[in-house]
């Protein structure tokens, strides 16, 4: 017998879940990988323009992680160092 555990996921900005239905171009995108113990490290996040995601984007993507998966702190590279923040101490639910 085989147990499965998600431990990868692809998050793609998007409008409207009919958005991606339709292939809508998304806005940003990020690959995170769970790493139990209510961790997530998140690598790939790029928006559609080749920016980097706003402040706006991360609140959005931690509010997903933590109400969906359990999230609780989320881990990153930027500009080679690590940082990490609680997803608790993000404000609303929901979409941002």
């Amino acid at each position: 017998m085989w147990h499965a555990e998600i431990t990868e996921l692809t998050l793609r900005e998007v409008v409207s879940l009919e958005d991606y239905a339709n292939r809508v171009p998304f806005g940003a995108v990020a690959t995170v990988n769970l790493l139990g113990g209510g961790r997530a490290f998140v690598r790939a996040a790029l928006r559609r323009d080749g920016r980097p995601l706003s402040v706006r984007d991360w609140r959005a993507l931690a509010i997903k992680l933590r109400e969906e998966f359990g999230v609780s702190v989320i881990e990153a590279d930027r500009h080679g160092r690590i940082v990490s923040w609680r997803t608790d101490r993000v404000e609303g639910g929901g979409a941002v």
